[in-house]
């Protein structure tokens, strides 16, 4: 029989775990106070702009999926303009390049 997941808000479970209902439901045992992921595991945030690309790749809620996408985009093509006279920053190029393929496919396949 599969089971079913409910998106429940962080706040929520951490909410619970400060009260202790976690810790009852789990047998006892202490868990980990989860935290807001700050960007995709083993990515760090190096430049503002991923701050918004980041919040779109994580984005769970099909009805805020599209805003988070066109905000990234914007804030992708923002800097490419801001970069159209540097002659160097070719690792945030090479970052801003990966970014747009990334929502590309993500704009294809949302539910993925």
């Amino acid at each position: 029989m599969p089971m079913h997941y409910e998106r429940v808000p962080l706040r929520h479970i951490q909410e619970q775990i400060a009260r202790g209902e976690i810790v009852e439901m789990m047998g006892g045992e202490e868990p980990e106070i989860p935290q807001e992921p700050a960007a995709p595991e083993g990515e760090q945030v190096r430049y503002p702009w991923q701050q918004a690309v980041h919040a779109a790749l994580l984005e769970l809620n099909q009805q805020k999926l599209r805003g988070k996408i066109a905000a990234a985009e914007k804030a992708v093509a923002d800097r490419i303009q801001a970069l159209a006279q540097a002659a160097d920053n070719a690792a945030e190029r090479r970052a801003l390049a990966d970014a747009l393929s990334s929502l590309r496919v993500l704009k294809r396949n949302p539910s993925a």
